[in-house]
C-alpha cells in the first residue's frame, strides 16, 4: 500500500529522462514528472534561481 507524502515535501533532486521530461525525486523516489523542465518549475511555483544554483 502506498502512503501519502506530506504536502510540504519538496524535491531534493531533479533529473531529465531519456525523453527529455523533467522528473523530480524525493528520497530517491519519483515525485513529479513533467514534459519539460519549464513545466516542472511552473508547477512547483518557484523561480529557477530558487531551485537551482545559477551562479555555478
Amino acid at each position: 500500500m502506498k502512503t501519502a507524502r506530506p504536502s510540504s515535501t519538496v524535491p531534493n533532486e531533479i533529473a531529465i529522462d531519456d525523453d527529455g521530461a523533467a522528473v523530480a525525486h524525493y528520497g530517491g523516489e519519483p515525485l513529479l514528472r513533467f514534459d519539460t523542465l519549464d513545466d516542472l518549475v511552473r508547477r512547483l511555483g518557484v523561480e529557477s534561481g530558487e531551485l537551482f544554483d545559477v551562479d555555478a
